[in-house]
């Protein structure tokens, strides 16, 4: 199965793994789910950290980094 993560799931799974549920969860730890990431999450993630943004609080080469570190 192919998962394509939006840019708050991408961050939850990153930072606030509580607020994912258990069949995403599941879906995540599955080692037949290719999870991919879109290069605009961390270009919106860029605007939003330079915006001042306080969600978003993290720098993007972290988010991206940390992303293919997880295999996405």
């Amino acid at each position: 199965m192919r998962l394509l993560l939006d840019t708050h799931v991408l961050m939850w799974v990153l930072d606030e793994a509580y607020r994912i549920g258990p069949d995403l969860t599941l879906l995540l730890e599955d080692p037949n789910t290719e999870v991919m990431v879109r290069a605009v999450s961390v270009w919106e993630i860029a605007i939003k950290c330079a915006l001042g943004r306080g969600d978003f609080r993290h720098r993007p080469e972290a988010i991206a980094a940390a992303a293919r570190s997880m295999g996405f």
